[in-house]
């Protein structure tokens, strides 16, 4: 079993801690507003393969839960409209060579 370093931790949590206030400006500086249409599609999309549909509805509708929901549907918001804001270039590479910056970057 490999531990993971309190270090490594640390950086992590920091770079979560950037990305999520990063995505909180966008939101904000661009007026996104949460499509809660969408979050109820994702929740009767999670529960249609549940033998018990209106449990997991139940769960889903549950603060706590909702509240995750919506947080992560904001952000996949927040990333379409930077992705629809931005315009692509397909640049060729390795597969060594993508990965290899993760590696350096996370590595312990």
């Amino acid at each position: 079993k490999q531990e993971v370093s309190e270090q490594w931790l640390e950086k992590y949590a920091k770079d979560q801690v950037q990305l999520q206030l990063i995505i909180e400006e966008i939101v904000l500086q661009n007026n996104i507003t949460l499509d809660n249409a969408r979050v109820q599609r994702t929740i009767d999309n999670i529960a249609i393969s549940y033998e018990n549909r209106n449990e997991v509805v139940n769960y889903y509708n549950k603060p706590e839960m909702r509240a995750q929901l919506e947080s992560q549907i904001l952000t996949e918001q927040a990333v379409e409209w930077v992705l629809s804001q931005v315009q692509m270039e397909t640049v060729p590479s390795s597969f060594a060579a993508l990965v290899d910056p993760y590696t350096n970057q996370y590595n312990h």
